[in-house]
């Protein structure tokens, strides 16, 4: 059951994070803005893999 939520949450997440990539290089075609936005979503996804993680271990106790 707790690998259902973090699929659905991963699915959820990367979806809204590539849309947002999209429309952030889409506004700034700059290289620099393109890689800031990645680099944010990088390090967002990296933090909602912890969070995920996080509640895996509460749902296995």
């Amino acid at each position: 059951m707790a690998w259902l939520w973090i699929g659905g949450l991963t699915v959820v997440f990367g979806t809204a994070l590539a849309v947002f990539n999209w429309r952030a290089s889409e506004a700034r075609q700059t290289i620099g803005g393109i890689a800031g936005s990645y680099a944010v979503s990088a390090v967002f996804a990296l933090l909602v893999c912890i969070f995920a993680l996080g509640v895996m271990a509460v749902f296995q106790m």
